[in-house]
């Protein structure tokens, strides 16, 4: 069984740690070959989205929430395996037209890779335990893809 801190203030101990299961995190500071940097970078120049499916969907989470999530955890005392995402899974064009928004762009060219993606076409995390435990993020993945998108712009 758990053990009591004295403290009020101090989480409870548990005897099997938590295990943060942390999904598709973006966030400033991430390499240009990577997804939402590459797609940033692609709408603010006009350039064709070509190279992944456009129907893909992963769950995407900035690391500032990732980071905020991990904290929370610490002080709850919660065990074993919590997934932290957003419970969001966007496609690709849904992402593009997002950052267009957000720059002020017109509607992105997304004609998405031809063939087979490599792994689901869809991966969504069950972010369902994480809320229970008392965090949801603050932004949606739209809000914090906007902000970067703002944040980045002629970075590249």
């Amino acid at each position: 069984p758990p053990l009591r801190a004295r403290d009020p203030y101090t989480p409870l101990i548990s005897e099997e740690p938590v295990w943060p299961r942390l999904f598709f995190l973006f966030g400033e500071g991430e390499r240009p070959g990577r997804v939402i940097p590459r797609i940033i970078r692609d709408v603010e120049s006009g350039q064709d989205i070509d190279w992944i499916s456009s129907d893909l969907r992963r769950d995407y989470l900035h690391a500032d929430e990732a980071a905020s999530a991990i904290a929370h955890l610490s002080m709850t005392g919660a065990d074993g395996v919590v997934n932290v995402a957003s419970g969001e899974a966007p496609t690709v064009t849904e992402i593009a037209q997002t950052v267009a928004r957000a720059l002020g762009k017109g509607e992105p060219s997304v004609s998405g890779a031809q063939g087979p993606t490599s792994g689901p076409v869809e991966i969504r995390a069950d972010a369902s335990r994480l809320a229970r435990l008392g965090w949801t993020p603050t932004r949606t993945v739209a809000e914090a893809l906007a902000s970067l998108s703002l944040a980045t712009a002629g970075n590249h």
